[in-house]
């Protein structure tokens, strides 16, 4: 079973046992791009990096070359490499059209 990225987000959470229950149950594996997605929050606090570190450690990754990997979250990180969105006047984001 792959797992999106907003499962990984629970399962690291306190009070979803049943939810990483049914997970382990099934086989799960996760894209490196949901790794990519979910670390790569550039708003992502230490505490909440670390939990889910410990998520991606325990699951089988599907590939691709670390480089490429940490080149991506190192890009989602930034403040201004927002994909799909654009930043407004005093910094807030918009969609783009």
């Amino acid at each position: 079973m792959l797992l999106d990225s907003n499962i990984v987000i629970y399962a690291a959470e306190p009070g979803y046992d049943a939810l990483r229950k049914f997970v382990a149950e099934h086989g799960p594996v996760v894209s490196v791009i949901s790794k990519v997605e979910v670390l790569g929050y550039h708003r992502l606090s230490l505490e909440n990096q670390k939990k889910l570190e410990i998520v991606f450690q325990s699951l089988p990754i599907l590939p691709l070359s670390d480089e490429i990997i940490d080149r991506a979250i190192s890009l989602r990180q930034k403040k201004r490499a927002l994909y799909g969105f654009r930043t407004g006047r005093r910094g807030r984001q918009s969609v783009a059209p």
